[in-house]
């Protein structure tokens, strides 16, 4: 079976219908495919068009997915994204071709890569300058990258800049443990 039939069942019917995700997502998967297709065929020494499901291998993914971070410099979390888009189109292989099972599960085994999460997601510049006391933005990234013995008192500043901006309202009261803030400062003491 070739792997364009599969792939146009997969973008016109899997993805939109039976799971319903974005436009976004499509497309992103759709960029993964434009990457792929010409590395396998290369890989293969084949044309694009003479591809079939059995060439989707854990040998070419694997292969595929150290192209993506040595060759073109992605960061981890794009090759995961990469990866997922290929698994999701193995899941949808093994739905509708359920002979092809075995392959689907080797392809369905391929770890992500971890990735180290961010401490903070997003500050304006201005809620870091106000904060956290600093003046420019590359000066904080340093302090919290590298100054980790200050964590209690980042942890209080933090603190007292969430009460001064929430409303009063029992909900988040509830959802906020406020009581607990010197349990909490003590446990981040005890880190170091």
């Amino acid at each position: 079976m070739r792997l364009s039939t599969c792939l146009i069942q997969f973008f016109s019917q899997y993805l939109p219908r039976i799971k319903g995700v974005s436009k976004r997502t499509i497309e992103a998967y759709h960029c993964t495919f434009t990457l792929f297709l010409p590395f396998a065929a290369q890989y293969f020494s084949i044309k694009i068009q003479s591809l079939r499901v059995y060439h989707l291998s854990p040998g070419v993914i694997f292969a595929f997915l150290d192209y993506l971070e040595n060759q073109r410099n992605n960061i981890a979390s794009t090759r995961n994204h990469r990866l997922a888009a290929i698994k999701s189109l193995s899941r949808m292989i093994r739905l509708v071709h359920p002979e092809k099972r075995d392959l689907v599960e080797r392809i369905l085994n391929i770890p992500e890569k971890k990735v180290q999460k961010q401490l903070i997601g997003f500050l304006y510049p201005d809620e870091i300058r106000n904060r956290l006391g600093h003046q420019s933005i590359s000066s904080t990234m340093v302090y919290l990258h590298l100054d980790l013995s200050r964590s209690r008192e980042i942890q209080k500043k933090m603190y007292e800049y969430t009460q001064s901006i929430l409303p009063q309202d029992p909900k988040i009261e509830e959802l906020i443990d406020w009581e607990n803030k010197d349990k909490i400062l003590a446990w981040l003491d005890s880190l170091k």
